[in-house]
């Protein structure tokens, strides 16, 4: 009983946990439920709000038609080059003696830089100026014509030459032969009287007794002082006694000595003077001989071309200068005065001087060192004139010519314009990288921009430019079939328009008929930003940033 009544209860249990069961699982299924319709409530919002905004519909801006320039340029790179630069030397080597200014020193033309010792070329002048004075002198003798007392003289030197040769010609005259005759007798003479001199010069007391004498003494006193000397050896003789006969010795050493020099001064002149007498008496003889036998052929020439070179010297004194001579003087003289010239010329600059205005941007030498002549001792460069030294494209040069303007900047100095000029095109090109570039050179406009040679360049060389005409952007107008069209705003509404158009650049473009000033016209773009309106010149901005090439107007 008690087994019975407990199994229901047991059932009833059962029933209740099972029914709980389910309403637990039911409420899990709506959490989830909810859950997942909450998350796909804030997938759904989170997609709104990250999905990418729709793209707005292109909108037409507007821009009216205004008035303004267009141009057409070449654009190149150069090299800033100063105008006025100069390598300075001075014309003569020297010592230098002054140098006057510095690296960086600011200076004028005709300002003097420094200087050369002159003394040298003082005397150079000098003497250039003597030459000169010279060749005038002989120059204004030439001119004057023969003296006559420089006549007077040829004549009388070409009638000695006549007499001479004249008595070399003829027959030896007996007068000659008795005077040459008498030479030698008086030869022989002189040479026996000189003979007989020299015996009584041997004989003479000179050359023989007071030798003797002389050589006897001394023999005696070196025997007594050989005496002395053993004595003294010996104790027999006391020291003064060997000084007393040296110095007897010596005395008739000294004697001896003068009286054989003496002797041998009048032997040797007696001797001279018979060698001298032969000779005198040989020659004597000989032109006896020469006299009695008569003139040589060479004798004869010899005095024939003295004859005719002093008749040719009469000849020139008596008729003077010929008009070559004169002229090979006058010749002379120009020379000696550009010698003169040139010498002066040196001197002028043996200070260095400044060609121009500008600054010293080196220096290579010191004071006391020596100068070479035409060697470069310092540069001088004017910073005020600039060139720019370019080169264009063969495409492109043809559209350039002399006197064009061009806007140039300078790499170095962003947002700093200056103004140029086209002043020199080139006939030969170089060739870089397969492209053939001809050299251009510009001057550049007076400046304040604070350039430097060698800075690099961006050139714009205005080739055409159009001024007071109408103008649209480019991308308003449009092609259609073989017409030009641009959108035009009319009564708020966009109308087509045929228009013809001309010149262009890289924005605007020229609209010669079709519209009017004050037109709007559309420019599709999705864009607010208005493009910019073209000024007084327009090169499309900075020449460092331009397009390179030439804008080519396009037809209509």
């Amino acid at each position: 009983m008690a087994m019975e009544r407990e199994l229901p209860r047991a059932q009833t249990m059962t029933g209740r946990s099972r029914s709980r069961g389910r309403k637990g699982l039911f409420s899990r299924t709506i959490v989830l439920l909810i859950a997942l319709l909450g998350s796909i409530a804030i997938g759904y919002v989170g997609y709104q709000q990250l999905r990418p905004a729709p793209a707005p519909v292109a909108r037409a801006t507007t821009m009216p038609v205004r008035r303004g320039t267009i141009t057409a340029t070449v654009n190149t790179t150069g090299s800033m080059a100063a105008i006025s630069q100069a390598n300075l030397a001075f014309q003569s080597a020297g010592k230098l003696t002054e140098l006057l200014v510095k690296v960086g020193s600011n200076v004028k033309q005709g300002d003097v830089l420094a200087r050369l010792d002159s003394s040298d070329l003082e005397l150079q002048v000098a003497q250039a100026e003597i030459a000169l004075e010279q060749a005038r002198l002989k120059l204004a003798q030439l001119k004057e014509g023969p003296k006559a007392v420089d006549v007077a003289a040829a004549q009388a030197n070409y009638d000695s030459a006549v007499t001479k040769y004249d008595d070399l010609k003829g027959r030896p005259k007996a007068e000659d032969i008795d005077a040459a005759r008498a030479a030698v007798r008086n030869a022989e003479v002189a040479l026996a009287n000189i003979q007989d001199s020299l015996i009584l010069t041997q004989k003479s007391d000179t050359v023989s007794k007071n030798f003797r004498d002389r050589e006897n003494e001394h023999n005696w006193y070196e025997a007594r002082y050989g005496e002395t000397l053993a004595k003294f050896k010996q104790g027999g003789a006391s020291q003064a006694d060997v000084d007393r006969d040296w110095s007897n010795l010596l005395t008739a050493k000294e004697r001896l000595d003068s009286a054989r020099a003496n002797a041998e001064i009048a032997l040797r002149k007696a001797e001279n003077d018979v060698s001298k007498a032969k000779e005198d008496s040989a020659n004597a003889q000989d032109n006896l001989q020469k006299i009695e036998a008569g003139p040589t052929q060479d004798q004869l020439k010899t005095a024939e071309a003295a004859m005719l070179q002093a008749k040719s010297q009469l000849e020139t004194k008596t008729a003077g200068a010929s008009p070559t001579d004169i002229a090979t003087q006058e010749v002379a003289v120009r020379l000696a005065e550009a010698t003169l010239s040139q010498k002066q010329q040196l001197l002028q600059k043996a200070p260095l001087i400044a060609p121009f205005d500008g600054v010293i941007d080196s220096i290579s030498v010191n004071v006391g060192e020596q100068v070479t002549a035409s060697k470069a001792v310092m540069i001088i460069v004017n910073l005020n004139q600039f060139r720019i030294d370019a080169r264009v494209d063969e495409s492109d040069v043809a559209s350039i010519v002399v006197g064009q303007p061009a806007l140039v900047g300078a790499d170095a100095l962003p947002n700093q314009n200056m103004t140029a000029r086209v002043s020199f095109i080139g006939a030969i090109p170089t060739t870089s990288q397969g492209v053939v570039l001809y050299p251009v050179t510009l001057e550049l406009d007076p400046t304040n921009v604070p350039i430097r040679p060698g800075m690099t360049a961006n050139v714009a060389v205005e080739i055409t430019r159009r001024e007071n005409i109408l103008l649209v952007p480019n991308r308003a107008v449009r092609s259609q079939g073989r017409n030009r069209v641009v959108e035009v705003m009319v009564d708020g509404k966009p109308e087509s328009r045929t228009v013809t158009v001309g010149m262009s650049n890289d924005q605007f473009t020229e609209v010669s008929n079709g519209l009017q000033e004050g037109d709007t016209v559309v420019l599709p773009t999705t864009t607010t930003t208005a493009p910019r309106v073209p000024g007084a010149a327009n090169f499309g901005g900075m020449p460092g940033g331009m397009p390179g090439g030439i804008f080519v107007a396009p037809g209509r």
